[in-house]
């Protein structure tokens, strides 16, 4: 071609056409313009690959709660955000001893209006003790006026269960609805003072 250029290319229909410049780096843009918020289809498919891929769900979601931590790890940060990180990363946020849980509660903010299939907050209780809390899944759109979405439910552990992971705050969701808050409302239990963690979230979601 000598250095010539071949211009006034049309953009590419077939398998086989040439591609300008601007079209590939259009196709490029597009590309990296897909976020895990760009749309609900994106959102919704991002978490679920979570358990597959380890994906963190920092930004994506959001938690707050107003339980009383403390830590072996003085200068971690970011308790509730360390139960979305990728669970090959326990950090484990250790409740406060001898505390009240009654009427306290964890809330999970979506970007969306979304719906949860499966939802469980994984809890060590350390070492071998008896320990018992009630509590209900609860729904809002906005995070101000909320509904029960689940009746109360118990979790009873004993001395003879020790498997990691050997309680949960789970929601197995059997109706559909959309929400863009969800909470769990603890409504008896307290602390002892041996060790109980809040170890990290497992979702699967859908529009």
């Amino acid at each position: 071609m000598s250095n010539n250029k071949v211009v006034n290319v049309a953009d590419p229909i077939e398998a086989r056409d040439v591609a300008t410049k601007r079209y590939t780096d259009l196709q490029i843009q597009n590309l990296h313009n897909l976020t895990p918020i760009t749309d609900e289809a994106e959102y919704v498919r991002y978490i679920n690959l979570r358990k597959t891929t380890l994906h963190s769900l920092a930004g994506v979601v959001n938690i707050t709660t107003d339980f009383n931590f403390t830590s072996r790890h003085p200068k971690k940060t970011g308790i509730p955000h360390t139960w979305i990180e990728s669970p090959t990363c326990l950090m484990n946020a250790m409740l406060e001893a001898n505390q009240d849980l009654a009427t306290k509660s964890i809330t999970i903010e979506f970007k969306y209006l979304i719906n949860i299939s499966l939802c469980s907050l994984n809890m060590i209780i350390d070492p071998y003790q008896n320990w018992e809390i009630e509590y209900n899944w609860q729904v809002s759109h906005h995070g101000v006026n909320w509904d029960d979405w689940t009746p109360k439910e118990k979790i009873k552990t004993g001395k003879k269960d020790w498997n990691g992971n050997n309680a949960k705050l789970s929601l197995r969701n059997n109706q559909y609805g959309r929400f863009q808050f969800w909470k769990v409302l603890i409504h008896t239990g307290k602390t002892e003072t041996l060790p109980i963690y809040i170890n990290y979230l497992k979702l699967k979601v859908t529009v």
